[in-house]
């Protein structure tokens, strides 16, 4: 698994953090990640395969495009 923060450019560092990027290119096994909340909301996009969440023990696929806002509880 590959995982990169990058630093965003001048012009957008007083609104945006950070740049993250994630991409599975050791197989096409499912990785399952536990997410932790950390204070910022996130712009999400997914460009590849269809990315499944699981919330309270319920599977659902997300949107390709999406706003998620400051979460309190992992996942």
């Amino acid at each position: 698994m590959i995982f990169e923060k990058r630093q965003p450019p001048e012009a957008l560092s007083s609104i945006v953090n950070a740049f993250w990027h994630v991409k599975n290119e050791e197989s096409d096994d499912i990785v399952r990640q536990k997410i932790i909340p950390d204070g910022y909301p996130e712009i999400i996009l997914h460009y590849k395969d269809p990315y499944r969440i699981n919330i309270e023990g319920i599977w659902k696929t997300q949107s390709k495009f999406l706003l998620a806002g400051q979460i309190t509880d992992h996942f």
